[in-house]
């Protein structure tokens, strides 16, 4: 008995630790930039290349710039993300020096980065000033100088190219019972422009044969399935997200359907009539005893298998799931198992009142 309890309480134990990891992985967050107070974008090119299985994506993006003075010497800033290769920026083909910009940068006003002192709000407790950024549809955050990427160049008033490129990694999202993927862009920093002249987006998932969605709409021209492409006079969203969410057998569709707690109820209701019947029996065999040993044994066996199922239900759907489960799902085990002298107390006390009934019932025959 003690080897079984032993047993019970590392599983127990493993699954209760499995469920507490972090249901949400973030990945590259690229962006359009953030631009000097004397620069516009006239046009942006955005060009996203889905890897076969959708664990990378490549970007490429063309800003094509107009200056209202000679001499700017920083005309955008990136947000620096985490970013799954090193960002390659050129200046009308030539390559440039990428930097990250220091902690030592509080405030804009007074530094390299004064033409930029508009985007930013009044120093906070550090005595930093930040700007706002959007992770997704409906949140945001704030983000610092030193969240920023830069290059110095010599950007004069006639139009120039800015090209950039790099490759981000995807964000996962373990909030249900399959992950749910995707890549970001962030669009947010286009509503600090003068103006936003025009965006192209081309999505090139033809590598991927994988069911991809996006927010942007039905594309003016392919589809996802191959090559799609949109045309934008105007910001479409705050952030351009491309999904992509598994697909799962029938079996796993059934058993997501019935929940931990439905299997843990059908095998109870199983076991409750094995129970009764067994009950019956006893009393039949024994109609004068006081205490009924198969109601005791049955009513601290019958929920510990009870919760035993609802708790390990969770591993075995995600096993039938298979590579794809999230197998996160919060505190459920240490809950469970809470429940579980409540659970134990209600069954013994409804089979005290079945048993009962029927003792009364055999002595009045």
């Amino acid at each position: 008995m003690k080897k079984l309890s032993v047993i019970i309480g590392i599983i127990f134990q493993s699954t209760v630790f499995a469920n507490m990891a972090q249901p949400y992985w973030e990945g590259t967050l690229g962006s359009s930039p953030f631009i000097n107070q004397f620069v516009q974008i006239t046009h942006e090119n955005l060009h996203i290349t889905i890897d076969k299985d959708f664990q990378y994506a490549h970007f490429e993006v063309t800003y094509e710039i107009v200056s209202d003075k000679d001499g700017v010497k920083i005309p955008l800033l990136f947000y620096a993300s985490d970013y799954a290769t090193n960002f390659v920026v050129t200046v009308d083909g030539l390559p440039v020096k990428v930097t990250q910009a220091s902690s030592d940068f509080l405030i804009p006003e007074g530094t390299i980065f004064d033409d930029f002192a508009y985007l930013f709000a009044a120093p906070n407790a550090n005595h930093r000033s930040t700007t706002a950024m959007s992770r997704d549809q409906s949140s945001g955050f704030q983000i610092r100088l030193d969240d920023m990427l830069y290059f110095k160049t010599n950007i004069t008033k006639e139009k120039h190219i800015i090209h950039v490129t790099y490759n981000a990694s995807r964000w996962i999202d373990g909030t249900d019972w399959v992950n749910r993927y995707n890549f970001r862009y962030a669009l947010s920093p286009a509503k600090f422009w003068k103006n936003f002249g025009s965006l192209d987006v081309t999505i090139d998932a033809r590598k991927s044969n994988l069911p991809l969605q996006t927010n942007l709409g039905n594309p003016n021209q392919g589809s996802l399935a191959t090559i799609a492409k949109w045309h934008f006079t105007e910001i479409p969203t705050n952030v351009i997200l491309i999904n992509y969410s598994p697909k799962i057998g029938a079996l796993a569709t059934l058993l997501t359907t019935l929940t931990p707690l439905g299997l843990a109820l059908i095998l109870g209701g199983f076991l409750m009539v094995i129970h009764t019947i067994l009950v019956v029996r006893y009393r039949k065999n024994n109609p004068t005893k006081k205490w009924s040993l198969t109601v005791l044994l049955g009513s601290l066996i019958v929920p510990m298998i009870f919760v035993f199922t609802w708790i390990s239900s969770y591993n075995f759907i995600d096993y039938i799931i298979g590579t794809e489960a999230s197998k996160i799902h919060g505190y459920s085990s240490v809950i469970i198992i809470g429940f579980f002298p409540f659970i134990t107390l209600l069954y013994l006390v409804v089979f005290w009142i079945i048993d009962k009934r029927i003792k009364k019932t055999r002595q009045t025959h």
